[in-house]
């Protein structure tokens, strides 16, 4: 695993509960209650599976005002129902054709709820809710919104962060062996199903060929494919592609939206487990001090293994992943000596963070590593080691840009740049509904060249 992180969608009805059970995924889940633990001067909360239980413990905060708490969740609850059950069908994501039209004209009366909030910030529905001054679950979700939407309360867009607000209950489990498992489950159901998977084999460049199709020249050689499928940052095309005659309005706004956007740091450590802890992986979110922004160790994410991982660190020993967001704007104003000494100082900040708000599993490290902006850029070839995609900051815009994204013919760009965004479970459905339009638009696939993913 690059990232401390939960991932959704392993629910009955979901992506990768339907992969898993379709190519026999050799994936366990653990489905931990609570899922997470809530560390912070204004909130010691931990966050059970049971939406119903964690809005009786917000009700039950000193000083909650809980009639409001309960209208408040009554529509978020109708919000996020909606906009999962669309999420959690496929057919329902554009491009739309006449039947998926159809379904969502029926489902028209569902979508009037969203109508209200669109354009608004998650701060704002807080207020008509006469929430906005309530500091423990403002806290709470600036906090929760920082790792799903990717900015706070203030900023967010509400619709996405009223949905997300459901991330925990949502199908939300443990991958045994950590998430890069499912990863590793999925290359292998492709190999299975014929195709290939190539590792560690950088693609330098991607041509279009006059007859169709594209040359893609990769460190072991060139492949001719039909379509090609670009999970990268638009700030990596121009490293990739011969230059565009024009480059699109959408593409340069997304630019834009990802420029305001994060890097990470992170720390990968090993240490002892307490004596009480249980077996199961935990997922543990910490904040220093509340009146700082929730970024560069102030605000840490940090996922522990499962005692029965063994591949992963010795029997009664744990690895600890903590990862804090760095501004990208920060990172690029710095010279190469300004960024190391920055990227030191918040890698301090996050131990003194996870000492203070988690101090029996800090107790007993023995091994550790550190991971920066850097490092990133290294293994995935994101500029300044982007994550998480665009936040998802209050606006019309992100209702304009639905659906996958053809730069060229039969060159589409996914990934957590584009729609539905940042998420594990987000950016599979992005992909798999790309994987579908290319499908539909060769016009002879069963003549086609045999598609590679590199």
């Amino acid at each position: 695993e690059a990232g401390a992180t939960l991932s959704s969608g392993f629910a009955e009805h979901q992506l990768f509960r339907r992969w898993i059970d379709k190519y026999h995924l050799d994936i366990e889940l653990d489905w931990l209650d609570p899922v997470l633990h809530f560390r912070s001067p204004l909130l010691d909360l931990d966050i059970p599976r049971d939406r119903n239980k964690l809005i009786d413990a917000l009700c039950a905060l000193p000083q909650a005002p809980r009639d409001q708490i309960k209208a408040f969740y009554a529509h978020q609850g109708a919000v996020a129902d909606t906009l999962w059950s669309v999420f959690d069908d496929l057919d329902l994501l554009p491009p739309w054709d006449l039947k998926a039209l159809f379904r969502h004209a029926k489902r028209l009366p569902s979508y009037l709820p969203i109508l209200r909030d669109v354009g608004r910030s998650l701060e704002d529905v807080l207020r008509r809710y006469q929430l906005d001054t309530f500091e423990p679950l403002k806290h709470y979700l600036d906090a929760l919104c920082q790792i799903t939407v990717q900015c706070g309360v203030s900023e967010a867009e509400a619709p996405f962060a009223l949905s997300t607000m459901d991330y925990y209950g949502r199908g939300t489990a443990h991958v045994r062996g950590g998430l890069g498992r499912l990863a590793e489950g999925l290359c292998e159901a492709i190999q299975r199903c014929g195709g290939d998977v190539h590792l560690a084999n950088r693609v330098k460049s991607v041509v279009p060929q006059a007859r169709g199709g594209f040359e893609v020249e990769s460190r072991l050689g060139k492949i001719m494919v039909d379509a090609v499928i670009l999970n990268t940052p638009p700030q990596v095309i121009p490293k990739l592609l011969p230059p565009l005659k024009k480059i699109p309005r959408w593409l340069k706004q997304t630019e834009e939206q990802l420029d305001e956007g994060w890097s990470a740091a992170m720390l990968y450590m090993v240490g002892e487990a307490p004596s009480t802890a249980s077996l199961h992986a935990q997922h543990w979110q910490m904040v220093a001090d509340p009146t700082l922004p929730l970024r560069e160790g102030n605000h840490v994410f940090c996922s522990i293994s499962d005692e029965r991982e063994i591949e992963r660190a010795p029997a009664g020993s744990r690895t600890m992943t903590l990862s804090t967001h760095l501004p990208l704007k920060t990172i690029r104003a710095q010279s190469t000596e300004e960024r190391v000494a920055y990227v030191q100082k918040v890698q301090n900040t996050m131990r003194d963070t996870f000492t203070a708000r988690c101090p029996y599993w800090s107790q007993d490290i023995y091994f550790g590593m550190t991971a920066s902006p850097r490092t990133f850029e290294r293994f995935t070839a994101r500029p300044d080691g982007m994550v998480g995609g665009a936040p998802k900051k209050k606006g019309l815009h992100h209702y304009l840009s639905l659906g996958p994204r053809q730069l060229l013919p039969n060159l589409y760009l996914t990934g957590d740049s584009f729609f539905p965004g940042q998420s594990t479970l987000a950016t599979s459905s992005g992909g798999a509904r790309v994987a579908t339009q290319i499908a539909q638009s060769l016009s002879h696939p069963q003549q086609s060249r045999r598609l590679e993913w590199v």
